[in-house]
């Protein structure tokens, strides 16, 4: 039997070495390629967990920003410097203003939200949204949410529609607030239509924004509207019931109502009682 030539063993033995090697190196990469994440960063996991998503987001309910206008109930109405006190509180503890389709796109899709986030919202419409309360939130950065009951815009304390496209053009969200600001348990199915799926139509057209949250008028709501806001396809809906929006009722959503007689201060110890984090 022929003898294998010393160079030739070596050869081999050095080949089947080198195999070894390169097959563990594979293994290894299909190991971490398996678990989703790439070799140089296989220790940590990926921020698109957002473990926060689901978190609870603290929805604040203001009407005027202005003296009481008449007609108004006059607990609505918060004074400018009472405002700009409280957004500055609200900055000071870490806060970050958001809109209500940011919180929907964090809660269903898993989209990030800035830490602490909190949602500015405004009912009615009224001129000093936008004449005292863009200005302050422009200097934070942070948009407002605008429900906007269309015939307010008939006020001569309203906002007119030049308003709402500046409140636009600073990202603000635009949502729905009927049109003529009726208790919604009263209303036939025809008029609950018209009140809230014909209401978003309406701002849809004339403002060219997407209009995806409403707000029930004085809070009041049944099965019905419930029902009628499923048909018009909006993804959120806010109330007037106090306490933190929570995902897995959209369209029931709780908000803190911010009054003449809410300070800095107070508003900041509610939070903190309620568990913003």
């Amino acid at each position: 039997m022929a003898q294998v030539r010393p160079d030739a063993r070596t050869f081999r033995r050095r080949r089947l070495v080198a195999l070894a090697v390169l097959g563990s190196v594979v293994a290894a990469i299909a190991l971490l390629v398996g678990s989703g994440q790439p070799p140089e960063r296989a220790a940590h996991k990926p921020a698109a967990a957002h473990p926060k998503r689901r978190a609870p987001v603290p929805v604040l309910m203001y009407h005027g920003v202005e003296p009481p206008v008449p007609g108004g109930l006059p607990y609505l109405f918060v004074r400018p410097a009472a405002f700009r006190a409280q957004m500055e509180a609200l900055a000071e503890a870490g806060g970050h203003g958001v809109t209500m389709a940011q919180v929907e796109a964090a809660w269903q899709r898993g989209m990030p939200l800035p830490p602490k986030p909190v949602v500015i919202t405004f009912d009615d419409g009224y001129r000093g949204q936008a004449n005292n309360a863009l200005p302050v939130l422009q200097r934070h950065g942070w948009p407002g949410v605008l429900y906007m009951c269309i015939a307010n815009f008939r006020s001569p304390s309203g906002l007119r529609e030049d308003d709402v496209r500046k409140l636009l053009r600073a990202d603000w969200e635009l949502g729905a607030h009927t049109f003529s600001h009726l208790d919604l348990r009263t209303l036939n199915a025809a008029e609950l239509r018209h009140e809230v799926g014909e209401s978003r139509r309406w701002l849809e057209r004339r403002f060219g924004v997407p209009v995806t949250s409403f707000a029930y008028p004085a809070g009041k709501y049944g099965p019905a509207a419930l029902k009628e806001l499923r048909r018009a396809r909006f993804q959120s809906a806010v109330t007037v019931a106090p306490g933190l929006a929570r995902p897995g009722r959209p369209l029931e959503l709780n908000r803190i109502r911010v009054s003449s007689t809410t300070t800095a201060s107070g508003l900041m110890k509610e939070l903190k009682q309620l568990g913003w984090r």
